[in-house]
C-alpha cells in the first residue's frame, strides 16, 4: 500500500509548513514510556510535525519531554496559553 505525503497548511505567519494531522499530548497522558516513543515515531513517520501538549494532558508533558530532540527540526511545538 502506497502513502501519499502528509498534507500541510502555513501555519499562521510563521512560515512553517504544519502538518493537517497534529500529535495532541492527551493521548500520551496515561501511556507508558514505551507507548508514547512507539507513537510519536509512528507520527514522525507519517509526517507529522506538529505536537500539541497542554500542561493538562497528564504524564504527556514527561513522556514526550525527551523525545522531540531527535525531530527538533522537522517538528513544531507551540505553547499554549494558559
Amino acid at each position: 500500500m502506497q502513502h501519499r505525503p502528509m498534507e500541510t497548511r502555513r501555519l499562521g505567519r510563521t512560515g512553517h509548513e504544519s502538518s493537517v494531522a497534529i500529535l495532541g499530548g492527551a493521548a500520551f497522558a496515561r501511556a507508558t514510556p514505551e507507548e508514547t516513543s512507539g507513537a510519536f515515531g509512528r507520527a514522525l513517520a507519517a509526517g507529522v510535525n506538529h505536537l500539541d501538549i497542554a500542561q493538562r494532558c497528564g504524564d504527556a508533558e514527561r513522556l514526550v519531554g525527551p523525545l522531540p530532540r531527535r525531530a527538533s527540526e522537522r517538528v513544531i511545538f507551540p505553547i499554549p496559553a494558559l
